[in-house]
């Protein structure tokens, strides 16, 4: 019940009002310049949560598309985490009275409020699709994807909203790590940023290093260049999100002892 009711805690913080907010309009912005981008005419709206989120294959504006719902995420995670283990960790650890508690609390609030987030940006995409879905011309996407041919619309829209969600709470993990290190908040977002940046460019240039690189996992487009199961990334990201489980355990738990150390030194 004490996890239940710290998980509650953590959830509503991370749920303010001003974040929710700032989600909605994010994903209303996300869905009108995304539907502007590729134009579409006749396609389901399955369809087109599938090109929506496809992912970036080069540095054009569809990278900047993808940030644009990216971001958010990364701040509103970071913030969360530096609101805890700077403000609130010192009253919370000794009514909680156990870290490893308190420590999977913050993580499983994490991938909670990430299927929240993306739950929220396709019910918002599907919505809209029914409304803005008019007569007009494609340009890109539907036709040329491979994947829509070979599975359906449905099972597709699926395995990519899973391992969307896997790819975030990977990245946010390893940025609450870099956080922590560099004693910064903003130097977790920078790496975030920076991890999607180089995961393209490899993309372009390295298709066979960016095959074991995790946002390669994450991302459909990835998929038209070299094919491999989603079986196999869905194994990828069970195996990293557990180092990383391990690796903010660590860091968390000297971070906090430290804190706790020159408190009762003052």
């Amino acid at each position: 019940m004490k996890y239940l009711r710290l998980l509650k805690y953590f959830l509503r913080t991370l749920l303010y009002k001003r974040n929710m907010l700032i989600i909605l309009l994010t994903f209303v912005a996300f869905h009108f310049v995304s539907f502007n981008f590729y134009n579409f005419q006749n396609a389901s709206v399955v369809s087109i949560l599938i090109i929506f989120y496809y992912g970036p294959s080069y540095f054009h504006f569809d990278l900047f598309r993808w940030l644009l719902h990216q971001t958010p995420i990364y701040i509103f995670s970071g913030n969360f985490l530096n609101k805890q283990l700077n403000e609130n960790n010192l009253w919370i650890l000794p009514r909680v009275g156990n870290f490893s508690l308190w420590l999977n609390g913050v993580i499983s609030a994490n991938f909670l409020f990430i299927v929240i987030y993306y739950s929220i940006g396709y019910f918002i995409s599907i919505l809209l699709s029914y409304v803005t879905n008019g007569e007009k011309s494609i340009r890109a996407g539907l036709n040329g994807s491979s994947l829509l041919k070979t599975y359906p619309p449905l099972k597709l829209m699926f395995i990519q909203f899973v391992l969307l969600i896997l790819l975030t709470f990977f990245v946010v993990l390893i940025s609450h790590v870099v956080s922590i290190l560099a004693n910064n908040a903003i130097a977790g977002f920078s790496v975030s940023i920076m991890f999607i940046f180089i995961s393209v460019g490899f993309l372009q240039s390295s298709p066979h290093v960016n095959k074991w690189m995790p946002f390669s996992q994450g991302v459909l487009v990835r998929r038209n260049l070299e094919f491999y199961s989603f079986a196999w990334s869905l194994m990828y990201y069970f195996f990293a999100i557990f180092i990383a489980i391990l690796l903010f355990h660590y860091i968390c738990y000297k971070r906090i002892d430290s804190l706790l150390h020159n408190k009762n030194t003052l």
